[in-house]
């Protein structure tokens, strides 16, 4: 009988699967293996620690001579003689009383300790061979049953050459491992037979474009492909299946995959694998920006330019988005198209995966859409300065608010740069007509009359007295402040759990006015002494302190308190000045007064700069808020004047002129007014203001100015914040509503209020408690019961187990629901105001009720919602794949 030969592989294999025989008290000579009897390798093997000589035996009397002279070392007999003709006597020496055959299929069951192959595997040559060949010193792990399974044998050959036995081989996680350098190089380095038939014939099943990764990856063989981008670039061209372009671009993209054809589904299910990748990436912090610039690259290599315009993923996407909506932006300007084609324009910008790393131009969008609407309603005219104070603060100063964030920088994509330009245009015409009849209402005013407004100086006698006599009070005064900067400070108050009251006598809800000019020696002063007056600091220290309508809610023995800027801060910077926190901190101090000069400061500056107003940008306010909510304050926040900013301005030098008032020389010309009366603290009592926004009368410039008779440098923000349970007696908490025409997506008509729930907010939001009803359907704001996804997350076993984990107060389905539907029904993202607004929920709760949602929905980390700060975005696609609903 003829035998193969054998390799030292397989001899070690044998001799491994025997070499316990070796440690009884009167071991066996040898181990002989049926086989051709020749062998290349070393005369001896050392296996599991020991040494065996290794001797090629063509005969019978060959292999008894070499037992008769064995040494110390037992022997390796590689012979063709069979336990028939060896004899008994020769075969009580050998292991296992006869020689070994070197069937490969023998030595897998033994190096498996299985008794038996699985019939798919025991034809599987290539297969077997591998296991020998990666077989460990000791054999692999024994199996529990008799059958060696053909799919153990296989992940045993994947886990030793890829190292894969950990990795759930579903499309998403596949993709990821692969898209690792060193993973790459294991796959090209590994077995090539091995390796084709594991990724064309097995994982095919699974994942369907595994035999074009592999092919992808020879085609480079440098093991730096990025998968990722080129499943992006798979499923952009698949998404437009069909048309020209996409066949050609399917074409060339053969030559990426090995030529092979990419089918119409492995392009799509490529496509949405790269895209969880994607999101996962971002989920842990990582930045796939240069994964997403390949792919934008790749595509417009394949002229496939117009497929990535169609991409809610690459780069070229999101600028075709914003394109699109500066093209529906401009036909909406020159009256071609309607105001509610804009929206689904702006959700493509809104749902884009880049939109959540471009703010700014987001931003930009939102605010140029909300610009747009404003455009469409009826322009003013108002009658009197009660009228038109309250205009500018309900409508116009959200107008300027939403200018300011265009005029902040230009974007890069032409067509929305060019739309942007048009409407700041078409806007500053609007206004600029605005501040006209506002000028002329100053002009006409008899000064001495207040009675439908709020003159600054009355604030401490109408307002921070009235609050004082039921809580401590701390009057924050922000110098320059205007409307459009408070609009952006407060929203991030909100978010940060201050809501706003207001008196019954309605005081707070009056146009508060400054002084004539608006200028700070004027305004400031004539705020903090309660009367209309001159002065600097040391005057305003004075006569706050002596106050009378202060002094009667204060403690005798503890005057109101001023600080200005030079009091507040830290030696070292750290924080506020201890004297500072420990007068905020005295529960006998009743009434504590901060200047912030944060934002006057920012004007007198020339970098153009134009920063987002929020706690965090203005030192020392979040300081000084901590110390109010740890004291127990309620908080007045006001200004002593606004602003204009410094945007295409011209210098009219005038000699005795200050920033943006003169002396009463000469006729006004047709951009300024003359105003006269006791509220006019300068020159006399008559002044010329410009009601123009871009007149100066200063030669230098700077980041913006104040003393004209502009609504933004004459109205002052006014309001009364607490983050209390309990609002002080004779005051309610009332939203801060913006115009109709902000919303971007919430119809106004089917706003939901909670007016009665607003005074249940708690000290810390996080909080605070749901007590609505539990069930799977709930109604929405506008009464429509909803179905579907969110129904099914409702009711699914997770949701409870994970309402379970956050406690007694987490949020309720009725409200989880409500805002899920509110999400789903604009595009998956609402800024918080909008949220708001379609919940009913008020903006100061919402945080608390966010962060609640947020701790049920984010299984691990992972964002099925997020909050940016600014916007709440909503995965639907993540939640029914956390919460594995079968839909």
């Amino acid at each position: 009988m003829s035998f193969p030969p054998v390799s030292r592989r397989e001899v070690e294999t044998i001799v491994a699967s025997l070499a316990s025989e070796f440690d009884h008290d009167f071991p066996p000579d040898a181990i002989a293996i049926l086989a051709r009897p020749e062998w290349s390798g070393p005369p001896e093997l050392s296996v599991q620690g020991k040494t065996f000589e290794i001797a090629a035996c063509e005969s019978v009397l060959a292999v008894r001579d070499k037992l008769s002279h064995k040494k110390e070392n037992p022997l390796i007999i590689l012979t063709e003689q069979t336990k028939e003709t060896l004899g008994t006597d020769v075969c009580a020496r050998l292991a296992t009383g006869r020689p070994r055959s070197s069937d490969r299929k023998d030595a897998v069951l033994q190096l498996f300790g299985a008794v038996q192959l699985d019939p798919r595997l025991s034809g599987n040559q290539m297969v077997i061979n591998q296991l020998i060949d990666a077989a460990p010193s000791g054999g692999y792990p024994k199996i529990t049953g008799r059958v060696l399974l053909e799919e153990h044998a296989y992940r045993t050959l994947i886990d030793h050459h890829l190292g894969l036995t950990k990795i759930v081989l579903d499309e998403s996680s596949l993709l990821a491992w692969l898209n690792e350098p060193d993973n790459r190089t294991r796959v090209l380095s590994a077995p090539t037979q091995l390796v084709d038939s594991f990724f064309n014939d097995r994982l095919v099943m699974s994942v369907s474009f595994a035999p074009e990764l592999l092919a992808a990856l020879r085609g480079d063989q440098r093991s730096n492909t990025d998968l990722v981008a080129l499943g992006v670039v798979a499923g952009a061209i698949m998404a437009q299946h069909g048309n020209n372009q996409s066949a050609a671009c399917a074409a060339e993209f053969k030559q990426h995959i090995g030529g092979r054809k990419l089918a119409p589904a492995v392009g799509t299910q490529w496509g949405e694998a790269s895209e969880t990748v994607i999101n996962e990436m971002t989920q842990r912090g990582e930045d796939p920006s240069l994964t997403l610039a390949a792919a934008d690259t790749l595509l417009r290599d394949l002229d496939g330019k117009e497929l990535a315009a169609a991409s809610h993923l690459l780069p070229g996407g999101f600028k075709a988005t914003l394109s699109s909506l500066g093209s529906g932006l401009l036909s909406l300007l020159n009256t071609e198209a309607k105001p509610e084609d804009i929206l689904p324009l702006l959700a493509a910008v809104r749902n884009h995966r880049l939109a959540n790393t471009e703010i700014r131009r987001t931003r930009q969008a939102e605010m140029g859409v909300r610009l747009a609407q404003w455009l469409q309603t009826e322009p003013s005219n108002y009658v009197n300065l009660n009228e038109a104070g309250l205009g500018y603060r309900n409508s116009s100063g959200w107008v300027d608010y939403a200018r300011r964030v265009l005029q902040n920088e230009q974007d890069p994509e032409p067509t929305i740069a060019k739309a942007y330009a048009q409407l700041i245009k078409r806007c500053d015409e609007r206004r600029s007509q605005e501040n006209k009849e506002f000028g002329r209402l100053i002009e006409a005013w008899d000064q001495g009359e207040t009675k439908s407004i709020l003159g600054i100086e009355e604030v401490l006698e109408q307002v921070v007295a009235p609050v004082a006599a039921t809580s401590p009070v701390l009057v924050l005064v922000m110098d320059g402040m205007g409307w459009d900067v408070w609009h952006q400070l407060r929203a991030d108050l909100a978010r940060r759990g201050w809501y706003r009251i207001v008196d019954s006598g309605g005081q707070v809800n009056l146009p508060c006015y400054t002084t004539f000019p608006t200028v700070t020696e004027l305004s400031r002063t004539s705020l903090l002494a309660g009367e209309l007056t001159a002065g600097d600091q040391k005057t305003e220290k004075r006569k706050f302190t002596d106050n009378k309508s202060l002094l009667r809610q204060s403690n005798k023995k503890k005057p109101p308190r001023l600080f200005h800027k030079g009091d507040l801060s830290r030696s070292d910077g750290g924080g506020i000045a201890d004297e500072v926190q420990q007068v905020i901190e005295d529960p006998e101090q009743k009434i504590v007064g901060c200047v912030v000069n944060a934002i006057d400061d920012h004007l007198l500056k020339g970098d153009q700069v134009r920063p987002a107003w929020a706690v965090d940008t203005i030192s020392p306010l979040g300081h000084l808020l901590e110390r109010a909510v740890s004291s127990g304050r309620t908080v007045v926040i006001t200004a002593d004047h606004g602003h204009v900013l410094d945007v295409d301005t011209e210098a009219h030098v005038i000699r005795g002129a200050k920033e943006r008032w003169r002396p009463n020389v000469g006729e006004p010309s047709e951009k300024e007014v003359r105003v006269s009366g006791p509220r006019t603290l300068a020159n006399n009592g008559t002044v010329l203001m410009p009601w123009v926004e871009q007149m100066r009368y200063s030669s230098g410039r700077r980041n913006g100015y104040h003393g004209g008779a502009t609504p933004q440098e004459v109205l002052v923000p006014l309001d009364i914040l607490t983050t209390a349970k309990d609002t002080p007696k004779g005051w309610d908490a009332t939203p801060h509503d913006e115009p109709t025409w902000w919303s971007l997506g919430v119809n106004p008509a089917t706003r939901k209020t909670e007016q009665d729930e607003a005074p249940e907010i708690a000290v810390r939001l996080s909080d605070v408690a749901e007590s609505a009803p539990q069930g799977s359907l709930f109604e929405t704001p506008n009464g429509v019961t909803t179905e579907g996804w969110i129904e099914e997350l409702l009711g699914s076993e997770l949701l409870k187990l994970q309402r379970a984990a956050a406690g007694s107060r987490a949020v309720q389905d009725q409200r989880l629901g409500e805002l899920l539907d509110a999400l789903q029904k604009n595009g998956n993202r609402l800024a918080h105001e909008e949220l708001s607004a379609a919940t009913g929920i008020p903006l100061a709760r919402l945080r608390g009720v966010l962060a609640s949602a947020m701790k049920i929905l984010n299984i691990d980390g992972y964002g099925v919602l997020a909050d940016d700060g600014h916007t709440i975005m909503l995965d639907s696609d993540l939640a029914i794949t956390q919460f594995g609903l079968d839909l």
